[in-house]
């Protein structure tokens, strides 16, 4: 017979826990925004593949720690190469195809999942938000595309999943 709860996970930089039959997932790094990194990526990946295993899970659900932001998308301090500004190094261009999956991860949940967007949602952070069947957002939370001075633009197939959620017209504004 299964258990209401399932054991707290902590990958980390992110965390899970599962209560009754809601998978809850935390990004866990607010004093960086909850930015995706190599490691929050790793994490989140395992994550979705946790939630698609457990046959318990009927929803989850996806959180910012804190109140400030959702996720401010990938992390400033990889895509700036550091503290020297200059381009990232060889070794966190290997690790792009992971960070920039993170909407692709959570789209293949395969029960729904809902974004409870309690903060700022940019760039990544927008992405994951958008890759979620549902978003509840607070009365605070903003949403944006992302550091055109960073050339963040792109990131995460924001460019698909805007105008499928939103449409269009309103993806082009």
């Amino acid at each position: 017979m299964a258990t209401n709860s399932g054991p707290a996970l902590s990958h980390g930089p992110v965390l899970y826990a599962r209560k009754g039959h809601v998978a809850l997932i935390t990004l866990n790094r607010p004093g960086a925004g909850n930015a995706i990194d190599r490691d929050a990526a790793a994490a989140l990946n395992d994550i979705c593949q946790t939630i698609n295993q457990d046959s318990e899970v009927r929803v989850a659900v996806i959180r910012g720690a804190g109140d400030k932001a959702f996720c401010l998308g990938e992390d400033p301090a990889i895509l700036s190469g550091g503290a020297a500004g200059g381009p990232p190094p060889p070794a966190t261009r290997a690790e792009l195809g992971l960070r920039r999956n993170v909407a692709e991860m959570v789209s293949g949940i395969e029960c729904p999942v809902i974004a409870a967007v309690n903060g700022d949602a940019l760039g990544a952070g927008l992405a994951l938000a958008l890759a979620c069947d549902l978003r509840i957002a607070s009365a605070g939370a903003l949403f944006g595309i992302g550091d055109t001075a960073r050339d963040c633009l792109l990131a995460n197939g924001l460019t698909q999943l805007l105008p499928r959620v939103v449409g269009r017209g309103k993806a082009m504004e």
